[in-house]
């Protein structure tokens, strides 16, 4: 099976996404204003509706816990990005 290479726009969306992510996980870890997550949130966005079941079962509301889940959700949009621009 030949590997079909990344068309041009999904690389730029891919890059683009990314560097928004990054962004909102360096905003969200560093920050200390009461909202400095949001953008993380919404970049994460539908895996952050999976963290209040997943915190309610973990009995956790660590802003360590809430990071690392969205930084995957994160990873796991890339990762479909990716996926959708190889078919």
């Amino acid at each position: 099976m030949s590997s079909r290479p990344l068309p041009r726009f999904l690389r730029i969306l891919l890059l683009l996404y990314l560097a928004a992510g990054l962004f909102a996980i360096a905003v969200a870890a560093l920050g200390e204003a009461t909202f400095s997550g949001l953008f993380l949130v919404v970049v994460a966005m539908p895996w952050t509706l999976l963290l209040e079941p997943l915190q309610k079962m973990a009995g956790s509301d660590a802003h360590t816990f809430n990071l690392v889940f969205l930084s995957l959700g994160v990873a796991a949009n890339a990762t479909l990005i990716y996926l959708m621009g190889r078919l």
